[in-house]
């Protein structure tokens, strides 16, 4: 409860916790695969059938997914509480060079927000338009797999289009998964305040 009067539940992470920096350490990181649930589906249940009437994630998290010139098959599934909807986040299958895309948690960690080169995949796939932001999501669980099947990056002998040599940056498929905890938060009652003193009779 705060000093409002706003009653809130709190969901945490199963990650969260003493040993939760062993987990949340990567950074830039382009070879080793990361699964990890934030919200387990008992959570998720509990949110599809509350009541709420506001919602914000707590959190350090720094979330980041990276594919320049290149293409991987990492995914994340974030949960709309508005709409009360899983989100399927990920990259457009495509082998361009000129492509680069790379997707963020918002600094106020309430959002994805989606960036990248020239040319991005940005609008697609469940990726908010380019510069734009997400509706407020609860991240519900990450699988990066930079270096997965099918996984691409631009060579040397694909550094030209059809329009002549490109200047191309170098290729870099990566993600950012890192800090320490992770707490979504649901409004679901505000009591009334009291006001001046109470006065009893004797």
């Amino acid at each position: 409860m705060t000093r409002d009067g706003s009653v809130w539940l709190r969901f945490q992470s199963a990650e969260s916790g003493q040993d939760s920096s062993a987990d949340w350490t990567y950074k830039d990181e382009g070879l080793q695969p990361l699964q990890l649930t934030v919200l387990e589906p008992s959570i998720i249940s509990l949110l599809d059938d509350v009541n709420y009437t506001a919602f914000c994630a707590l959190t350090d998290l720094q979330l980041g997914l990276s594919a320049q010139s290149g293409w991987h098959p990492s995914y994340l599934l974030a949960y709309d509480p508005r709409a009360k909807q899983t989100r399927t986040i990920l990259f457009r299958h495509n082998r361009d060079c000129e492509m680069t895309t790379r997707i963020a948690l918002s600094v106020d960690r309430q959002v994805l927000v989606c960036d990248g080169g020239r040319k991005t995949a940005c609008g697609q796939r469940g990726l908010p338009e380019r510069s734009q932001r997400t509706t407020p999501l609860f991240i519900r669980s990450v699988n990066f797999d930079p270096a997965g099947p099918e996984h691409w990056q631009c060579g040397d002998e694909r550094g030209a289009s059809e329009t002549g040599p490109l200047t191309l940056p170098a290729s870099h498929n990566s993600y950012t998964f890192y800090g320490s905890y992770y707490h979504a938060y649901v409004k679901v009652a505000s009591c009334d305040t009291p006001h001046g003193k109470a006065s009893f009779s004797q």
